[in-house]
């Protein structure tokens, strides 16, 4: 069974991802190979998304990603990209540091490995993303508060407007009745 180094090596020499890099393809065909580079690594659960970066005229942009919509971020700032494309930079698999995704607003980190042409020139990044556990369940958690507070404002309201309703009739009545409101009343001076 393959690490996810391992399998991160293999996929970076893939020609189909070299050829779409060199041509600055972004066609579904990157979309498919982020895909099938998931389907065929044996720990899916550990891997949040996979995605391939490039340079898109200075900017380091995710061009294929197994969530869509992560697709065209701009991630120039994140260190593992300046590192990845640095030519000085020692490594050709590492480890990113913790930064929040902007596709999901989950903590990861992410197995970078650099992909290069036949030259030897960077062309791109493959990438897996990692989600820890715990920044998954406090997404989730996250997500049944919204849910508890929206379920109970609906269980309420039935109420909330029975108790206004009868508020209103009670004052409407309680106006009609009062002999101090009506205007023929001794009391107020008023006549009608």
């Amino acid at each position: 069974m393959q690490t996810l180094i391992e399998h991160l090596k293999e996929g970076a020499m893939s020609d189909d991802l070299r050829r779409s890099l060199q041509i600055a393809n972004r066609s579904p065909i990157l979309q498919r190979f982020c895909v099938a580079t998931s389907d065929a690594f044996a720990h899916k659960d550990l891997v949040a998304t996979w995605f391939v970066v490039a340079d898109d005229e200075g900017d380091k942009t995710i061009w294929a990603d197994t969530q869509e919509r992560g697709v065209d971020f701009n991630v120039s700032a994140r260190e593992y990209v300046q590192n990845a494309f640095d030519p000085s930079f020692p490594h050709e698999v590492f480890v990113s540091e913790i930064y929040l995704a902007k596709s999901d607003d989950l903590y990861k980190y992410a197995v970078v490995s650099r992909v290069r042409g036949a030259d030897g020139k960077i062309l791109g990044l493959l990438a897996a993303s990692i989600a820890p556990e715990s920044s998954k369940a406090y997404m989730r958690q996250e997500k049944l508060i919204r849910e508890l507070i929206l379920w109970t404002g609906i269980a309420l309201a039935p109420m909330a407007i029975l108790l206004i309703a009868t508020l209103c009739f009670a004052a409407h009545r309680s106006a009609r009745h009062n002999p101090i409101h009506r205007r023929d009343h001794p009391a107020t001076g008023l006549r009608r």
